[in-house]
């Protein structure tokens, strides 16, 4: 990463997962940063942020609350909102039942989650993740705390005309599902 990022000295992070099936890697690769960060002034000072996910934060706090990092944890409800404060986070990232990689809690968008964790912890900063997909949705977050509010990702630009219909996503389901149990077929019983 710092050679494709040396010329312009930009900042980046780490985003990793810390359920407990991965909780070891997590460890190892959480413990790692901080050792190259003590080995290199460049890693100390352009390796700043490391993001949690898809696991308690709280399990992780004594390893990232000593590194000298900014720490954020994504999150998919208010419940999970009040356990990332208890470990410390420095921010949240909310991302609701529409976002990617992650299955949620609770059904609840991240059009309605992101003001409720706003409102139930408005001394921590928060991300909004998942479902912006338009000038509406943004603005309709923005009626809410547009100081506290920021946006992760390219959802923000991405327009809802380029999204494929349910229909589409339905057939391309079954179409890769066919695809997947012919070739099984062909591979293991024929």
């Amino acid at each position: 990463m710092l050679k494709l990022t040396a010329e312009s000295k930009g900042v980046f992070g780490s985003n990793i997962m810390v359920s407990e099936e991965l909780r070891g890697m997590a460890v190892k690769l959480i413990n790692t940063l901080k050792e190259v960060r003590e080995e290199s002034k460049d890693m100390e000072e352009r390796a700043k942020v490391v993001i949690t996910s898809a696991g308690d934060p709280v399990k992780m706090s004594s390893l990232i609350k000593d590194s000298g990092m900014v720490w954020g944890h994504v999150l998919p409800s208010v419940k999970h909102a009040s356990r990332a404060v208890k470990a410390g986070v420095d921010f949240m990232v909310v991302s609701g039942q529409e976002g990617g990689f992650h299955g949620p809690w609770e059904p609840i968008y991240s059009l309605v989650l992101l003001p409720a964790v706003c409102e139930e912890f408005p001394d921590i900063p928060v991300v909004g993740a998942g479902g912006y997909c338009d000038g509406k949705s943004l603005a309709a977050t923005f009626s809410g705390d547009e100081e506290k509010s920021l946006f992760a990702g390219g959802e923000c630009v991405q327009r809802i005309h380029d999204l494929p219909t349910s229909a589409e996503v339905v057939e391309r389901t079954v179409k890769v599902a066919e695809e997947t149990l012919r070739s099984s077929y062909e591979k293991y019983l024929s």
